[in-house]
């Protein structure tokens, strides 16, 4: 065996490791009902997908011109970071799991907004690494592991929590639209700033800071979805020809 082949499958191990960590902790979070788990491994592997598009959207972007490789001008680096690899990744992300997850029968609950996102960008997250990892020495590779796979998650989470509230507690067409659209562009916007400040080389308090900052917003935010899933399961089922519990909206399939 090479020493190229033994690298790729190194960091093909890490990538999976690092992504079935954080898998399993989302999964503890829906602790009332838990997601079945064929369907936390199909989200997975819809991740995947996703992040299969979007190499190929950075390819077709490359060849038209519009790179996303890292630079020494700052401005372009914010540009880049901004208005290109946040919205592309977080839009691929978000792209796949409202056209194939979130349609799913067992995604019925707001705090499923959370798991099958972290799911989703959890895949994205192990194919992403398995191309960075093996370019990476050994500390690096431990780092990325744990990071990457964690940072995917909390940007993914603020779409996943927005577009369950809207299908689940919203009610009309224009404000779902409204909130899909506003937390998908909130996490492309964290996203961008977080890559803007590790190719700006920030201090690491910084870098550590945001995504402490993000990873309260996203525990609070995990938190009242499991409390107001928790309230609507003890709230008494409807008599036969009543109406549904208010805020309670019927998931478009």
């Amino acid at each position: 065996m090479t020493d190229e082949t033994q690298g790729l499958l190194r960091a093909a191990g890490f990538a999976v490791a690092g992504s079935l960590f954080w898998l399993e902790y989302w999964d503890l979070k829906d602790r009332a009902r838990p997601e079945p788990r064929r369907r936390l491994v199909a989200a997975f592997a819809v991740g995947v997908a996703s992040a299969c598009f979007a190499l190929a959207l950075y390819r077709i972007l490359e060849a038209l011109g519009i790179g996303a490789h890292p630079t020494s001008d700052l401005r372009r680096e914010f540009l880049v970071c901004m208005f290109l690899v946040g919205p592309l990744e977080e839009g691929s992300k978000f792209f796949a799991a409202r056209t194939v997850v979130f349609r799913w029968r067992t995604f019925d609950e707001r705090v499923d907004g959370f798991i099958y996102a972290a799911a989703v960008a959890l895949g994205f997250a192990a194919f992403e690494n398995f191309f960075y990892l093996p370019a990476l020495d050994a500390r690096g590779q431990v780092i990325r592991t744990l990071c990457a796979p964690l940072v995917h998650t909390l940007f993914a989470s603020l779409w996943g929590w927005g577009t369950a509230h809207a299908l689940i507690a919203v009610r009309g067409r224009g404000a779902r639209f409204l909130w899909q659209a506003g937390s998908l562009a909130a996490a492309a916007l964290v996203h961008g700033a977080y890559d803007f400040a590790l190719h700006a080389g920030a201090p690491p308090p910084v870098v550590a800071a945001i995504v402490a900052v993000l990873w309260v917003v996203v525990i609070l935010g995990a938190r009242r979805a499991l409390a107001a899933d928790d309230s609507e399961r003890k709230t008494p089922p409807c008599p036969e020809g009543g109406t549904e519990p208010p805020g309670r909206s019927t998931l478009p399939r």
